[in-house]
């Protein structure tokens, strides 16, 4: 294993290394997983058993079914001139319009990451007293892990870390999620995601 080295990479994803929107922050890499979510109206297994689940062994940042809030603008005082400054050093004393929406926004980001987590899996459990809260997914129909690199990628304009999409697929990555897509029609969410290393 590679980890940490930017330009190793394995598996069926083309990591955008080589886009300049994004900055590696050398946090170790990234991963993404193919997960299938069951229908809850729908039965795969005809028998019991087949559900797959496993302990969260990374940071989930993203996947392709929920879209990331839009990042406000932050204002540009020297664009403004002098008035664009006075105007900013009076906002110093009371809550700007901007710093509102700023707000607004890390809070989306924080409800989303909150909405991922529950989506994907069950209550923290506890390895023994000490041992550190875990969170084991929920029942899925399938898990596949699409691709690995040492690159992480995160893009500073929109403060999002890179979130792997069909299109970042390479020719056999779209293959096989066809595939996978193809035998869960009826009876499953596909979605891809993307972990931050630990």
């Amino acid at each position: 294993m590679d980890r940490g080295n930017p330009s190793a990479r394995s598996g069926l994803v083309n990591f955008p290394t080589w886009d300049p929107r994004y900055k590696h922050t050398g946090e170790g890499g990234m991963f993404v997983r193919l997960v299938v979510l069951p229908d809850r109206d729908a039965d795969f297994m005809v028998c019991a058993g087949g559900e797959i689940r496993f302990l969260a062994d990374g940071i989930l940042v993203g996947d392709d079914m929920t879209a990331a809030p839009s990042k406000p603008d932050r204002p540009d005082v020297v664009r403004q001139g002098v008035g664009g400054v006075f105007a900013a050093v009076r906002n110093l004393f009371s809550k700007p319009d901007h710093t509102r929406a700023w707000d607004d926004y890390t809070e989306k980001l924080e409800k989303r990451r909150t909405f991922l987590m529950d989506l994907y899996f069950q209550e923290p459990v506890r390895d023994g007293e000490r041992g550190p809260a875990r969170r084991l997914s929920v029942d899925l129909l399938t898990a596949i892990t699409m691709g690995s690199t040492g690159w992480t990628g995160y893009d500073t304009e929109a403060d999002l870390y890179w979130s792997c999409r069909y299109t970042d697929l390479t020719a056999d990555g779209k293959a096989l999620y066809d595939l996978i897509k193809l035998l869960y029609a009826d009876t499953g969410q596909l979605a891809l995601q993307t972990w931050l290393d630990r």
